[in-house]
């Protein structure tokens, strides 16, 4: 269903897009243009997250049952494994747990996607790209870097709702839930020892991932499909989005173990006084882990995040459909 539109159309789009543009005078047309970013941007992800909702779950649990509540006081026996998780979760809360947190995913990647996207064309505008001649790593570097400054600023404004998501989406109890929703995450965690400081747990983290992440996937995406690689595409969204799913997956393995500390630390601050939290920071929750699972626990849920991340690659083949609707 998301391939049902093919390469002819957007290149037709795009050229009438971009004449209806040049009738406008400048202000008009930077502000119309910065409109249709976040529209195609946030349309995108959201129908995408909601698509990948279960995995993103499965991956959430398997991330942070160690440091959960339920699993800590022997009320839940840790996943074994993603099937293990979806049936169990299926089983024990309902098939629409499945979809736990995701209202608030969506929430967040809207205008996490869209003024990250949207912010990236506005730094590469200031910081012109460099001359083609002097070759493809240069591109790649300036691209990356324009994507990475725009996902540290997006992620920012949005990192409270990330937060809500993690803690909705962990929760595993069922008529004992911890939150009864987003309002009331926010609420408790504001009211928590920690006050609204509490909000931005695991923060320290989550700024170098989303730079290395956004960095590597949107510059390597940009990189070969705004340059004169794209003909080893095919001319199609086929190979577009085999394109954009390669580079999900190498780089959403490549910050996996740093999105683990970042989950866990999530999951044990927040509304937690510090006397009573498992970790002190990531160093000693990187400590932990490594003690108790090894290497392996800092890539619990890899599985279900291979799967997850179709959503990514979605979201950046459908951005530049719909911007152009």
């Amino acid at each position: 269903w998301s391939c049902s539109f093919c390469f002819e159309l957007m290149s037709a789009s795009s050229r009438q897009g971009a004449d209806k543009v040049n009738d406008m005078s400048a202000p008009r047309a930077s502000a119309a243009v910065f409109l249709q970013n976040i529209i195609a941007a946030g349309s995108a992800a959201g129908v995408c997250k909601s698509v990948v909702a279960p995995m993103e779950r499965a991956k959430i649990l398997m991330q942070t049952q160690h440091a959960n509540r339920h699993v800590l006081m022997k009320a839940e026996v840790p996943y074994t494994g993603i099937r293990d998780c979806l049936v169990r979760v299926v089983n024990e809360q309902g098939i629409r747990a499945l979809w736990r947190g995701n209202a608030v995913s969506i929430a967040r990647q809207v205008p996490l996607k869209a003024l990250g996207l949207s912010f990236k064309d506005a730094v590469r505008k200031v910081v012109p790209p460099p001359d083609p001649a002097r070759g493809y790593f240069w591109l790649l570097a300036h691209n990356s870097a324009a994507a990475g400054a725009s996902a540290a600023m997006a992620v920012t404004l949005v990192y409270p709702l990330d937060y809500a998501q993690t803690r909705l989406a962990a929760d595993v109890g069922k008529s004992d839930r911890h939150f009864k929703g987003l309002w009331d995450c926010l609420k408790t965690t504001v009211q928590g020892p920690l006050g609204f400081h509490g909000l931005y747990s695991g923060m320290s983290l989550t700024i170098p991932i989303a730079m290395l992440f956004w960095g590597c996937q949107i510059g390597c995406w940009d990189t070969v499909t705004k340059s004169p690689l794209q003909k080893y595409l095919g001319g199609g969204l086929v190979g577009k989005f085999v394109l954009a799913q390669g580079i999900s997956v190498a780089t959403s393995f490549a910050v996996y173990p740093l999105d683990t500390l970042r989950r866990r630390l999530q999951v044990d601050g927040g509304d937690r006084p510090m006397s009573s939290r498992l970790y002190s920071g990531p160093w000693d929750c990187a400590q932990q882990i490594w003690r108790s699972d090894g290497i392996r626990g800092f890539f619990s849920g890899a599985g279900a995040n291979t799967i997850r991340v179709v959503g990514g690659a979605m979201t950046l083949v459908l951005y530049d459909e719909f911007r152009w609707c």
